[in-house]
């Protein structure tokens, strides 16, 4: 039966990983502060349009637009570097206008709704803005090699992650593990934060899989499939035997149970499965799908009656 209906047994298992792009433009200091002008310009913008009082700024987009091209197509970090101080100063100029535009704001518009959105739109790029200031200002002007973990790539898809793999070619965006079966099905995917390395990767992939798929078992000719574990389905009854293993060396018998557990592993309907003398001795938990109790104490716990073999 598992043959005829091409099961994966889940007892093979291949863990890959690859990236997935974000959607950014190639991240350099000189675009992202160029990024971080011409957004502040939009909510300035936008800021005037909600009060009738009167907001000072001057509007630099078109001067922070020609550092950055000039930065582009300088060559030598050391002639970049008076140009980065001037872009770095329409950033800081930029700014301050919309620490006063949010003040402003704040105090004096009547469409509480929609500066309430503005503010908080605001709130979300102002930090991100600060971030790459700083990252800029420690890499051009300080010469410090700032690590990637304190670095933004943009401030628009701000989870980006950088990602290096081997000799290849740098790439933006998440990397992504898959686990897929024999058949190549994709039994698992996790998006990774940062870059971590495929080696330190592997047992926590392979401890999801086991958590996350049931357990089974089928005559050796494969015409029954009884499942032992219910991950996310009701519990069934404490101590009720779900299978007997025809010609065992010693007579077990299978049952899940969600004894000592607490409330909230109760909640979320995951049960393990144990096996057990008839006599409820020697019980071991074969999945271990949540925190259940000790050998101990289900062993107090579980009374059964020894049933004919």
């Amino acid at each position: 039966m598992p043959k005829q209906i091409n099961l994966n047994k889940g007892d093979m298992l291949r863990i890959d990983s690859t990236v997935t792009d974000s959607n950014i433009h190639e991240p350099t200091d000189s675009s992202l502060l160029w990024d971080s002008v011409r957004t502040m310009i939009r909510l300035l913008e936008n800021a005037e349009e909600l009060t009738d009082e009167t907001i000072p700024w001057v509007n630099h987009q078109l001067g922070a637009k020609r550092k950055a091209h000039a930065i582009f197509n300088t060559k030598g970090q050391e002639e970049k570097v008076p140009l980065y101080k001037n872009l770095l100063n329409f950033t800081y100029k930029t700014l301050g206008y919309i620490e006063i535009a949010e003040e402003i704001v704040r105090q004096h518009s009547p469409e509480l709704l929609m500066s309430e959105l503005w503010c908080s739109e605001l709130a979300h790029y102002k930090p991100l803005i600060l971030n790459v200031i700083d990252q800029t200002e420690r890499r051009v002007l300080q010469g410090e090699n700032v690590p990637a973990a304190e670095k933004i790539f943009s401030i628009f898809e701000e989870h980006t992650d950088i990602i290096i793999k081997g000799a290849r070619d740098i790439q933006y965006g998440h990397k992504l593990n898959l686990c897929s079966g024999k058949s190549g099905l994709i039994l698992d995917v996790v998006i990774e934060t940062g870059n971590p390395a495929d080696t330190s990767r592997f047992l926590p992939m392979l401890e999801r899989h086991k958590e996350h798929y049931d357990i089974a078992i089928s005559d050796p000719e494969g015409r029954t499939l009884v499942l032992l574990t219910s991950i996310g389905a009701e519990s069934v009854s404490n101590f009720k035997p779900l299978w007997r293993p025809p010609g065992a060396y010693e007579e077990m018998i299978a049952y899940t149970s969600n004894l000592e557990m607490t409330r909230t592993e109760r909640g979320i309907k995951r049960n393990d499965v144990w096996i057990a003398r008839p006599d409820g001795t020697d019980a071991r938990n074969l999945t271990q799908a949540t925190s259940p109790s000790t050998e101990e104490q289900l062993n107090e716990l579980i009374i059964m009656e020894k049933e004919p073999v």
